[in-house]
């Protein structure tokens, strides 16, 4: 019995083991990801000109009509899912 019971110790510590070696790793990689994103990003806000008031730039006038088609497009699948659930 005290062999089996070794054995089991053995796999969970194992297990154990694996599984952090693996988080730490994936944590790594998430940081490293994130660091390339901001410095991307920070590139490409750079690229962009300040406003010269130094008030935050204004949305872009293409941008709005797009959002408000994904908004409605929203709501409308809100609504069809509601109304499929309701009683």
């Amino acid at each position: 019995m005290s062999e089996l019971f070794q054995a089991g110790v053995n796999v969970t510590l194992l297990g154990m083991g694996v599984a952090f070696v693996l988080l730490t790793i994936l944590v790594g990689v998430v940081h490293a990801m994130s660091a390339i994103v901001r410095l991307i990003e920070s590139d490409t806000r750079q690229a962009v000109p300040a406003a010269s008031t130094g008030a935050a730039a204004a949305p872009m006038p293409e941008r709005q009509p797009v959002e408000r088609e994904i908004a409605s497009v929203v709501a409308a699948a809100v609504r069809t899912y509601r109304n499929k659930r309701a009683p």
